[in-house]
């Protein structure tokens, strides 16, 4: 019973509390508040999304002509530079062909240089009327006919040497390989797979953004990448200025700065805002907009921000130096008095 006269007493006392804390505030009493520079409780935000490192260059190393593969300088995970011998064909059959072509080329120089001098000898002798002109007609079809073969023969001469060239499979870039295709012994048909060679120096992070980040990603002060733990950063490169029609979002493109991980790494791509945002627990409604109470000579005064949504950090213009209401703001109306307790 003794307990029962005490909790009632008790209520009585809170009611009476709060009816006075009203009538106060009815009379326009200062309401005791706790605030504190925009600066002091202002955030950053950051933001993330799903990304993951690719190469620009992902090629499948082929073959150009057909021939026996007799050497393959190249395994899985081995780093190349650029130029390396990778795949060296049998190239016996290509060589002695250079020797024909080369064998035909000489002698194509040959008969032009005969052409010539007979063409040179025959204007002379027209001169002196010791042959016909049709003769002469005859001598210079005949150089025209040589000069011909001798572009002929070099074209023949060129096609070989590449031929015997593209024996030799080099790599095209500083890369490491990540697939081996063909084997010793093989016969490589043209454009049959051997290596597939991922380039090192052209390592990117891929992305994809929401539209609405796309701002604040190019705003922000720093972004990094994450994965396994480990943090990157980066600079962008490229935000593609199209909402894909698949899945709404913007593909972005970002470089390393200084250390690089592994190719295909996945991860997340992680940001922070250079701007301001007020914390939502200090975002309260008032006449359906949302908004915060700042102190200025003495008064509550309701900024309202334009860019907030229910539940989120809002990003705003209010000065660092401004006083910001950080306790005791769901009370208060526009335009009132307070008193900063703290």
């Amino acid at each position: 019973m003794r307990s029962k006269n005490l909790i009632n007493k008790l209520l009585f006392c809170i009611i009476s509390l709060g009816v006075v804390a009203l009538v106060g505030i009815a009379h326009g009493q200062d309401v005791p508040v706790s605030a504190q520079t925009f600066r002091d409780v202002a955030i950053y935000p950051t933001r993330e999304a799903h990304a993951s490192t690719e190469s620009l260059n992902n090629s499948t190393i082929s073959s150009e002509i057909s021939g026996t593969i007799i050497l393959i300088n190249a395994e899985i995970g081995q780093r190349v530079s650029k130029d390396d011998v990778l795949i060296q064909l049998d190239s016996t059959d290509y060589r002695l062909n250079l020797i024909q072509a080369k064998a035909n080329l000489d002698a194509a120089r040959s008969k032009l240089d005969l052409s010539k001098k007979q063409l040179e000898r025959s204007r002379q002798l027209v001169e002196k009327g010791f042959i016909s002109p049709e003769a002469l007609n005859i001598r210079e079809a005949d150089h025209l006919n040589a000069e011909a073969n001798l572009q002929l023969y070099y074209a023949q001469y060129e096609t070989a040497k590449r031929n015997v060239k593209k024996c030799t499979i080099t790599s095209p870039f500083d890369g490491i390989v990540s697939s081996r295709l063909g084997n010793l012994g093989e016969i490589a048909q043209p454009g049959s797979p051997l290596l597939q060679i991922h380039d090192l120096n052209s390592i990117e992070v891929a992305a994809k953004i929401q539209p609405i980040e796309a701002a604040s990603l190019r705003d922000s002060l720093s972004v990094q990448f994450l994965t396994n733990g480990t943090q990157f950063p980066l600079r962008i490169k490229r935000i593609a200025p199209i909402i894909s029609e698949e899945d709404r979002y913007q593909k972005v493109r970002l470089l390393f700065v200084g250390k690089i991980p592994p190719i295909g790494a996945p991860g997340v791509i992680k940001w922070s805002s250079k701007k301001p945002h007020v914390p939502v627990d200090l975002i309260v409604r008032r006449e359906g907009r949302l908004g915060v109470f700042l102190v200025e000579k003495g008064k509550a005064r309701f900024k309202i921000l334009e860019a907030a949504s229910e539940g989120n950090p809002s990003e705003t213009d209010i000065s660092l130096d401004s006083i910001i209401i950080t306790y005791g703001q769901h009370q208060l109306q526009d335009n009132q008095a307070v008193n900063v307790t703290r």
